[in-house]
């Protein structure tokens, strides 16, 4: 009988697990921009026909839009189908806050999914990665707008993706090759002018089961439930918009890797986006992704990642090169300028946004009209009387929580989960944590600490940006 796994263990082992080969780990893409000694595995590139609003990350080897995979814990979602869309004279499901709810078709209607990061917050640590080596580009955010103050960091508990529901018509989207639920179709139909047409870029939802993928539907439980622990593939963009810019991940599909028990998180629940105040997209091929039925094949990262770090400069490097240039571990985390904002403000601007959910790009660009009603914060902190997911088909489920209005302190019971039913083929010797500095040293080290205890001295700049 093999040894039950801590919540922690579980994250660290799958996070570092890729399925295909064209896949990168969220981190090990993240550490290729930190170290020197290393070729960067991936870089921001504007998207065409974006006018230098829209970027994403890009595979280096691979020359197309990165592949990246992570994993966390699931919180909860809005119905997978409908999300937050409910037409006139329909109910309302439990897990949508009564301001999100949307009754006309339009770019405000999506499917959110929560990530609970209370436990790992590498992939804050990651996306702060990305953030700083975007700004080190000499055509990145050329207009000087702010970072948004949504989902900055600054509150850590819970990360939320989104997929929007509709697409603009002129981008020529496919014919969805899945079944829309019968409200979105209605509402396609309905339309006078056919402006807007069901997104086909639906992320897809698996079990992974003795090592082969099952679709959630059929699976059993056939939903995720909270506490589960789900890996998930994704892309990295970046929207400038009018007032500020933000990076997004846009979800290309989720797999449950262990079933969760016992865990619960009494945390806050942070603001929903309003994405999608512009529709900028990009022609790329569909990325390859997994099917129904595939025997899973786990690639494991952690090698890699353990070699790498013995390339790492020594403590000792790294102080002395910290003493030359004068930096400090505040400045590299803070990378760029940040202004004092209260706390109340931490909300999205609908003005900036990215909207990301197509994998398609085009070269055109058409702002959507500004809605004055949601400028302001729509939020995801409102209760639920919910103990698990509705089923999927027509709920979802909304993390417990309360909000006071200062970041809250995270409550957790968690019992050890029970080994995943399909063992992880995974290397577990490579994550030895070195280039800490000495903290008892009179000059802060320039670097930012990521989940794993690492100094990291910052991603590369290529090219200094002038600044008037």
């Amino acid at each position: 009988m093999t040894d039950k796994k801590s919540p922690e263990q579980l994250l660290k082992e799958w996070r570092n697990i890729c399925f295909l080969d064209e896949q990168l780990t969220m981190t090990e893409a993240a550490d290729s921009l930190i170290h020197d000694k290393r070729e960067p595995l991936v870089e921001a590139r504007p998207k065409p026909g974006s006018n230098g609003t829209n970027w994403s990350l890009y595979n280096t080897v691979r020359n197309d839009e990165a592949i990246l995979v992570h994993a966390g814990i699931w919180n909860s979602s809005t119905p997978l189908d409908t999300g937050n869309f409910v037409p006139e004279g329909e109910k309302t499901a439990a897990s949508i806050p009564r301001k999100r709810v949307q009754r006309a078709i339009g770019f405000k209607c999506d499917v959110s999914y929560r990530i609970d990061t209370s436990l790992d917050e590498s992939i804050w640590d990651n996306l702060k990665t990305f953030e700083c080596h975007a700004e080190t580009l000499e055509n990145f955010n050329v207009t000087k707008r702010d970072r948004s103050n949504y989902q900055d960091g600054s509150r850590r508990e819970m990360y939320i993706m989104a997929y929007k529901l509709f697409t603009r018509t002129f981008i020529n989207p496919p014919e969805p090759e899945f079944a829309p639920h019968e409200w979105l179709s209605k509402a396609v139909a309905a339309q006078k002018w056919q402006e807007w047409a069901i997104n086909p870029d639906k992320p897809k939802f698996y079990d992974l089961v003795n090592g082969v993928l099952v679709d959630l539907g059929k699976s059993n439980p056939p939903e995720y439930k909270k506490g589960d622990i789900v890996w998930f593939a994704f892309k990295v963009t970046f929207y400038i918009g009018k007032e500020s810019w933000s990076p997004e991940i846009v979800p290309i599909e989720f797999v449950r890797v262990v079933s969760g028990k016992g865990l619960y998180s009494d945390t806050v629940e942070i603001e929903a986006p309003v994405n999608g105040t512009t529709e900028a997209e990009v022609l790329t091929a569909p990325p390859k992704r997994l099917e129904e039925g595939q025997s899973i094949t786990c690639i494991s990262r952690e090698q890699v990642a353990g070699k790498r770090k013995v390339e790492d400069r020594s403590d000792s490097e790294t102080l002395a090169s910290s003493s030359t240039s004068g930096g400090t571990t505040e400045e590299t985390a803070n990378c760029h300028d940040d202004k004092d904002k209260d706390e109340s403000d931490n909300h999205s601007d609908p003005g900036t946004t990215a909207s990301s959910s197509m994998s398609s790009d085009v070269a055109a660009t058409e702002s959507m009209r500004k809605d004055d009603d949601v400028k302001g914060s729509n939020s995801l902190g409102e209760k639920s009387d919910l103990d698990q997911l509705v089923p999927l088909s027509t709920s979802g489920e909304t993390a417990e929580g309360t909000m006071n209005g200062s970041p809250a302190n995270v409550k957790r019971k968690a019992e050890e989960y029970p080994e995943a039913d399909t063992a992880v083929t995974s290397s577990t010797s490579g994550h030895a944590s070195e280039g800490v500095a000495n903290k008892k040293a009179s000059n802060a080290v320039a670097g930012t600490v990521n989940g794993e205890g690492k100094t990291q001295d910052g991603p590369r700049k290529k090219t200094k940006k002038s600044r008037s």
